[in-house]
């Protein structure tokens, strides 16, 4: 089981390209990744359940009419069940690595680890108000879990 801690909890102000290098929040990862995102995780339901896919794709588009600042955090939480659900089935690496591959390390990394660590989605939504690399450094993983996290993030 992991342990948390809100030793980075203070929310940063959004920063803008002309801020290269300092601290992102990982809410705006996520946003500025969310296209590629939703096309990731589209094609992973299209090879394991195509009515869940067709579903996915209207709720997608549901929530891209309401805005960008809607559909991010949503892909966000569906990503956590998607990297959950295969960590969960003892067999991550074919979407946990294609997720390794189709993001920067700054996205991937934390998502792997809020993954991984089995707390409550309302927790690990907090983490989209924090740094990006706080959850490395805010969550301790144990056993095969931070075994994994050793193997293939590090």
């Amino acid at each position: 089981m992991a342990t948390l801690s809100n030793d980075h909890a203070r929310a940063l102000p959004r920063r803008g390209a002309e801020q290269a290098g300092t601290e992102v929040q990982l809410r705006d990862l996520v946003q500025r990744h969310s296209g590629q995102l939703e096309r990731l995780l589209k094609e992973e339901m299209q090879s394991k359940a195509p009515a869940i896919a067709q579903a996915f794709g209207g709720c997608a588009q549901a929530h891209r009419a309401l805005g960008l600042a809607t559909v991010a955090p949503w892909l966000y939480g569906v990503a956590l069940r998607l990297l959950r659900d295969a960590l969960g089935a003892g067999d991550p690496d074919q979407l946990a690595s294609r997720f390794l591959r189709a993001f920067p390390r700054e996205l991937a990394h934390p998502m792997l680890i809020l993954a991984l660590s089995g707390d409550c989605y309302v927790a690990c939504c907090l983490y989209l108000c924090k740094p990006a690399d706080a959850a490395a450094r805010d969550i301790s993983l144990s056993g095969a879990s931070a075994d994994w996290v050793r193997q293939h993030l590090h």
